[in-house]
């Protein structure tokens, strides 16, 4: 047999991604264990002689120099063993590796759809459900399986995803599916009723619009701006408030980037470790009437206030070469046309969207220590940074 003892460990590898993606909108222990054993599986292979897939040596580079970073840092963390602890969330960034080896077979591709969308359509509807028994209100927020927050940032990853696929023709006529799982994902995203996801999949999904239907752009902004206008009180009051520098939430955010900020005079070169703030927040604030969190609700203060000067400049190259790399392909694509592979520019598309959305959500949110929006960003950026097939090779199906 070709690949010898190597070429059973691919179709396992596979259906491990598979199962992956299917519980990444639903069971953070279920997508991560399905992800360990595809990881390890790889590692097998890669160790057989199968190198991994290259996304570019300017992405591969920053990411390590990221990483590198934040696993020097762990020695000068006020508590090094906690930090030791959350350095984890690194072990889930191989899924850019991963899944775009994954999203060079077109079979594959279709059975990641499939999966993600039924993932996310049926833990979509039993939210739904529970919110429609529940109490009315911020205190009935659906929240999934997950809590609200997080549920907020999956649903929103999951409506652009199939967003996008509706968007590209034939989508609809292929996959009758998507608009049902539209339907429900986007619901249950109102329903969670948090705040930055629906930002984030407004500036997503006007991106994908402005790409490729950039004559429904205006379209799209006046139903936004009519849904919001007629929504029952509650969402409208909801969805203003985002608005309003006075509202409660907003006050107690400026209060945490303040103090993160304080926190970056204090140790610029290391910051404080990889750490749950609490402690160190509680204690910076007392006797005063302040939300303590372990985080400070924006990604860019963590990483300065966790890494110093230097994490936030690396977490930042990161996710901008992420970005840089998603756009070149999505010209490559454009220039390819027909001849691209099929699917290609939908995930191309969809990446672009969902990194918009995370990175608008990631301003006032730390979602990039969410395990379960981070898994699944980095899943769906991988399988659009595929290896595309070389002149004359064609795809691998």
């Amino acid at each position: 047999m070709q690949g010898g003892w190597r070429e059973p460990l691919r179709p396992a590898r596979e259906w491990a991604l598979v199962l992956a993606a299917f519980a990444m909108p639903f069971s953070i222990a279920i997508s991560q264990f399905a992800f360990a054993v595809a990881l390890l599986l790889r590692l097998a292979e890669w160790a057989g002689g199968r190198a991994p897939a290259k996304l570019g040596r300017g992405l591969t580079l920053i990411t390590l120099a990221f990483v590198g970073w934040a696993l020097l840092d762990i020695a000068f963390s006020q508590v090094p063993g906690e930090s030791l602890r959350h350095a984890k969330r690194f072990l889930l960034l191989p899924a850019l590796w991963l899944y775009a080896e994954a999203g060079t077979r077109a079979v594959l591709r279709g059975r990641l759809l499939a999966a993600l969308g039924a993932g996310a359509a049926g833990v979509a509807a039993y939210g739904i459900i529970a919110y429609l028994q529940g109490p009315r209100g911020l205190a009935g927020r659906a929240q999934l399986t997950q809590g609200y927050m997080t549920a907020g940032g999956l649903m929103m990853l999951a409506a652009l995803l199939l967003f996008v696929f509706l968007l590209l023709p034939g989508g609809p006529r292929r996959r009758r599916w998507l608009w049902p799982a539209f339907a429900l994902t986007l619901v249950a995203l109102v329903f969670t009723q948090t705040r930055s996801a629906w930002l984030g999949f407004a500036a997503g999904a006007l991106l994908a619009l402005v790409l490729v239907r950039p004559r429904f752009a205006p379209f799209f902004l006046g139903l936004l701006l009519t849904a919001g206008f007629f929504a029952p009180a509650g969402f409208r009051e909801r969805l203003l408030s985002s608005f309003d520098p006075r509202h409660t939430n907003n006050v107690q955010r400026v209060i945490m980037w303040r103090t993160g900020w304080d926190l970056l005079a204090e140790y610029p070169l290391t910051g404080v470790g990889d750490l749950d703030l609490q402690a160190i927040y509680r204690a910076r604030h007392a006797g005063e009437s302040v939300e303590v969190k372990g985080h400070l609700h924006s990604n860019p203060v963590m990483f300065a206030v966790l890494w110093g000067w230097p994490g936030l400049v690396l977490a930042l190259g990161f996710l901008g070469a992420l970005a840089v790399a998603l756009a070149k392909r999505w010209w490559t694509l454009a220039r390819l046309a027909e001849r691209a592979p099929p699917g290609a520019a939908g995930w191309t598309l969809a990446a672009l969207a969902c990194w918009l959305g995370f990175m608008l959500g990631g301003l006032f949110e730390w979602n990039f220590g969410d395990a379960e929006i981070a898994l699944l960003t980095w899943a769906l950026c991988g399988l659009a940074l595929a290896p595309l097939p070389t002149a004359g090779e064609g795809e691998v199906g």
